[in-house]
C-alpha cells in the first residue's frame, strides 16, 4: 500500500516537472492539498507532512516576487524521499538486509517510533550523560503546531543531538509544555532515531539529575571544532543530505567575538572570521550584556547553521557560549 502511495506521489512530481515550477506555484494548490490528504490512505504521514511543507513554500513564493528557492528545496527533499522510500520498501518486501543508515528513510515515510522499536532495531546507545546547551520554541504555521527543541551534548558519545516535543494547535492545551533543563541528566538508556545530522533522541524516564561540574564543561569544550574551516566543511556535508532539515547545530572553539560594522563576527584561532546572525526572537546585542566580558574570548559556542534561501548564504546563529565555568544561553 505504501508503494502505491509513493507511485501516486512520483506521478505528481513528474507532472510538476513537465509543467514547470512556476506553473505549480502560480496555479491553484487545491489538487495538491487533496493529494496530501490522500497520503494518509497509503499510511504515509511523513510524505503528507512534506507535501504540506511544499504547499506552504509555494504559497510563500506567490507573495514574494517569485522566490522559488524554498520550493526547489522541498521538491528535492520529497523526490529523494520517494526514491529512497521505494528502494527501502522493495528491499523489505524481498527480505533483503537494510543498514541502519537506510532505516533513516522510515521517518521520511512517517514511521512513529516507540522506545521498544528503537531498541529492537539497534538504536539504543546505552547509558549517557545529557547536558542541554540550547532550547527554543517555534511555531510551525504550515502544520499548525508548536515545536519545542532541546539541543544536547551527549557524553561519552560526544555529539550534539536534540529532543523534539510537538504540540498540535488543536490539542495544545492538553499537552504539557517542555522547558529548559539546567541540570545534567544521567540516563540509563538513550535512543537515537535513525537519520543524519543532529538526530532526534529520547531517553528512559528512570533518569537522575545532578549539577554540572568542571569536568562537564571541559568535555564540551574538548568536543568543539578547532577551526571554522573544518566545522563549516562538516556542516555543509551534512546539509547536503536531503533528510537534514536545513539546520545543523555544531560546537566551535573561538578566539574572539567582536563588533564589526553593524554586526558581530566570530574569529577562530587561525584568524578566520564568521559573521553571526541572530536567532528568531533574539538580538545579538545580548552579547554586549553578558555577565562577564571574558566570555567573548577563548571560549566555545553552540552555533546553529542553515542556508538562507534568498541569498544562498550559510548563516550561523549562536545559541549559547560555554566557558570552563558556565553555559550562557542566548535564547531560552
Amino acid at each position: 500500500k505504501q508503494l502505491e502511495g509513493l507511485d501516486v506521489c512520483d506521478r505528481m512530481l513528474r507532472d510538476l516537472v513537465r509543467s514547470g515550477v512556476s506553473a505549480f506555484v502560480n496555479n491553484s494548490l487545491k489538487d495538491y492539498e487533496a493529494l496530501a490528504k490522500q497520503m494518509n490512505d497509503y499510511y504515509l504521514p511523513g510524505i503528507q507532512r512534506q507535501l504540506v511543507t511544499l504547499i506552504a513554500a509555494a504559497r510563500t513564493a506567490q507573495t514574494s516576487e517569485g522566490t522559488y528557492d524554498a520550493v526547489f528545496t522541498e521538491l528535492l527533499r520529497l523526490n529523494q524521499t520517494v526514491k529512497q522510500g521505494r528502494q527501502y520498501l522493495n528491499k523489505k518486501l524481498q527480505d533483503q538486509p537494510v543498514t541502519p543508515e537506510e532505516k533513516g528513510i522510515e521517518e521520511g515515510l512517517g514511521t512513529i517510533w516507540n522506545l521498544s522499536d528503537l531498541k529492537e532495531q539497534g538504536f539504543e546507545i546505552g547509558e549517557q550523560s545529557l547536558i542541554q546547551l540550547g532550547f527554543r520554541v517555534r511555531y510551525d504555521s504550515a502544520h499548525q503546531e508548536t515545536v519545542e527543541e532541546g539541543f544536547w551534548f551527549v557524553h561519552p558519545l560526544n555529539e550534539i543531538h536534540k529532543t523534539i516535543h510537538i504540540r498540535p494547535k488543536k490539542a495544545e492545551k492538553y499537552i504539557r509544555e517542555e522547558d529548559s533543563v539546567l541540570m545534567k541528566i544521567k540516563a540509563p538508556a538513550v535512543y537515537l532515531y535513525p537519520g543524519a545530522g543532529n538526530r532526534r533522541l529520547r531517553y528512559e524516564e528512570t533518569r537522575t539529575t545532578e549539577p554540572l561540574n568542571g569536568d562537564d564543561y571541559a568535555r564540551i569544550r574538548q568536543a568543539a571544532g578547532e577551526t571554522l574551516e573544518t566545522v563549516i566543511k562538516d556542516v555543509k556535508n551534512k546539509l547536503k543530505n536531503p533528510f537534514v532539515k536545513n539546520e545543523v547545530a555544531a560546537l566551535i572553539a573561538y578566539a574572539e567575538i567582536r563588533r564589526q560594522d553593524e554586526g558581530f563576527v566570530m574569529l577562530d584561532r587561525q584568524g578566520e572570521a564568521l559573521a553571526l546572525s541572530p536567532l528568531e526572537g533574539m538580538s545579538l546585542m545580548a552579547l554586549t550584556a553578558l555577565p562577564e566580558q571574558k566570555l567573548l574570548a577563548d571560549q566555545c559556542a553552540l552555533l546553529l547553521f542553515s542556508y538562507e534561501a534568498q541569498t544562498h548564504r550559510l548563516i550561523a546563529k549562536p545559541m549559547s557560549l560555554i566557558s570552563a565555568e558556565h553555559i550562557v544561553r542566548l535564547l531560552y
